[in-house]
């Protein structure tokens, strides 16, 4: 049953890749085909043309025959040359484009999920996906056009010679086809989840050697080297023992067409043998046959193998497929409307929101942040903060309730326009491998140089900036390791300055920084807030007083709402938390 289970599926992947992948390139694979064909012609007239070869230049010895006929080998393989390397060569440019296509593809798709497909894949699934089952799909198309192409009509046109020669001795060597090909089913059944783990297993290798690089400090200070290197060395030895059950298992294959094969060489020498001996029927006859036998074990060989070639491949694209056939959120609906921004009002209107399989984080906020003005949200670690934030940009959608600004539902209006209005600067500074101008550019590209020293000054970063080397062209390193965490936050808020959004969100954007750098910063903050409609978290509550309006949070609820003076005059939880930082 699970054999039958492996090759239930392949034919419909088959189908699928043919119509989407194949039929783009059908004239470049028919070519391919074609050139192989001609290839394939050539195999089959070379063993052929071994009856007269023997019959007369050894037995007749022809002096013309001497002459012509082996320039005629040589005018065959050289075209069999020719063709064979031109048709490779078709296959694998028009291979490369696939993989290209697919992996771009692939990575558009990505783009477009929501958060909590980064919750189920992670980003080494992802990256194996993208990077080494990209191949799966060219693969496919070249097993199929070399099967057909090359080896099934090569196949074809030596037993056509072996038929022509002798029909005898051919039903001789069909007899054994029907017994190898049970016994080869039973091998490339063993093949599909062999394939599968071998995928897994390399995303699970990569996912550590990323996790080394990205948390190289936090391994060295907590001493992490031998516990990842016993973690990556188990995921090795997995991938050791996949690999090596892959390789018994196809290897396997090519001893069994031997055996069959030389039970078939072994029986056509025997009644070929009984014939001269018999009959004294001419040499030339038997030699083109076993010439045409002994070339086709090769491309039958080949040919046994594909099955589990193929299901080794539709392995890998349909982990592919397991992607790009899951929707997109956040695929812009076609005719949304744009967003329209007047004064930037936010208002969320009794929204509700739980993560995959957790309790409800909010449960029915209402709240109205005043455009132009600044809401802070504060409260205990857990309280819904950073989910408000993460609803507003429509990282996630509410369960219940509506989220609007300026009177327009965000659900409605073009996800583009939504957050082309909104600049976000968070406690965990993503800079990307790149330039710092590259950086500071990143969704702005029609920014000028002289926009992004102005921003620079006003984030307060220019004049580091300016005293490195290379200046603005200076590369961050991965993660914008070169950098400090307060010049990370200073580029992170030169960044909103030049998205010159009207709706700003801080999410603890000076949690992580001294005293010192965070007044800096929170004059910056404060140069970027002015006449926009912000919503910052803070823990700090000292970073807060001067809000608009400060919002508690608590278990996914609000529970206060008021000024700086309100809170505190109330006595409750804002206050009492205002009082124990100020303790410490």
């Amino acid at each position: 049953m699970k054999g039958a289970k492996s090759t239930s599926y392949l034919w419909p992947v088959i189908k699928r890749v043919l119509a989407e992948s194949g039929r783009r390139y059908w004239s470049r694979y028919a070519l391919a085909i074609a050139l192989m064909s001609v290839a394939g012609g050539c195999t089959a007239l070379a063993a052929w043309i071994m009856k007269d070869v023997i019959n007369e230049i050894f037995v007749a010895r022809d002096r013309t025959a001497m002459m012509l006929i082996p320039l005629a080998i040589v005018g065959l393989f050289l075209l069999r040359g020719i063709t064979m390397y031109l048709g490779e060569i078709t296959l694998s440019r028009v291979g490369n484009r696939i993989v290209a296509e697919t992996q771009a593809r692939l990575y558009h798709h990505v783009l477009r999920q929501d958060s909590a497909f980064f919750k189920v894949y992670p980003s080494g699934d992802i990256l194996t996906r993208i990077t080494v089952n990209a191949g799966s799909m060219r693969d496919m198309l070249n097993q199929i056009t070399l099967s057909l192409g090359r080896d099934l009509i090569t196949l074809t046109a030596l037993l056509a010679v072996m038929l022509s020669q002798d029909v005898t001795m051919s039903i001789i060597v069909f007899a054994v086809g029907p017994i190898a090909f049970l016994a080869l089913r039973t091998l490339t059944q063993k093949i599909q989840g062999v394939a599968r783990k071998t995928y897994t297993t390399s995303a699970e290798g990569i996912s550590t050697v990323r996790d080394t690089v990205q948390g190289i400090e936090t391994v060295k200070s907590y001493q992490l080297e031998e516990h990842l290197e016993k973690k990556l060395g188990d995921t090795i030895e997995t991938m050791r023992r996949t690999n090596n059950r892959m390789a018994a298992i196809q290897a396997s294959i090519a001893p069994l067409i031997e055996i069959f094969a030389g039970a078939a060489v072994a029986g056509v020498i025997f009644y070929t043998g009984w014939r001269l001996t018999e009959e004294g029927t001419p040499p030339g006859s038997f030699f083109a046959f076993v010439t045409a036998l002994l070339m086709a074990a090769e491309p039958a060989r080949r040919l046994a193998r594909v099955q589990g070639q193929l299901v080794a491949s539709s392995t890998g694209v349909r982990m592919l497929y397991e992607i790009i056939d899951l929707p997109s959120p956040e695929a812009e609906e076609p005719g949304a409307p744009s967003l329209h921004i007047t004064s930037g009002e936010v208002s969320f209107k009794n929204v509700t929101f739980k993560y995959i399989d957790e309790l409800d984080v909010l449960r029915g906020i209402t709240f109205t942040a005043p455009g132009g003005k600044t809401t802070a949200l504060v409260g205990l670690s857990g309280s819904g903060k950073t989910t408000t934030l993460s609803l507003l940009e429509r990282f996630w959608t509410p369960a219940s309730g509506t989220i609007e600004i300026d009177g327009q539902n965000i659900q409605d209006v073009s996800l583009s326009s939504l957050r082309r209005n909104i600049a976000f600067v968070s406690q965990n500074t993503f800079l990307f491998q790149g330039t710092i101008k590259e950086n500071l550019v990143a969704g702005t590209p029609d920014r000028t140089m002289e926009d992004i020293v102005e921003a620079a000054r006003s984030a307060q970063i220019h004049d580091f900036i300016a005293s490195l080397p290379q200046g603005y062209d200076t590369p961050v390193g991965e993660l914008g390791s070169s950098l400090s965490g307060g010049q990370r936050q200073r580029l992170s808020i030169a960044r909103a300055f030049l998205k010159d959004a009207p709706i700003l969100l801080l999410d603890e954007p000076t949690s992580a920084l001294d005293s010192e750098t965070e007044l800096a910063l929170r004059q910056s903050l404060d140069l970027l807030s002015a006449g926009r409609t912000t919503i910052v978290i803070a823990h700090r509550l000292a970073t807060v007083v001067g809000a608009d309006q400060i919002l508690v949070l608590e278990n996914g609820r609000i529970v206060e709402k008021g000024t700086h003076r309100d809170l505190i005059g109330s006595g409750a939880t804002y206050a009492r938390i205002y009082d124990l930082q100020k303790l410490h």
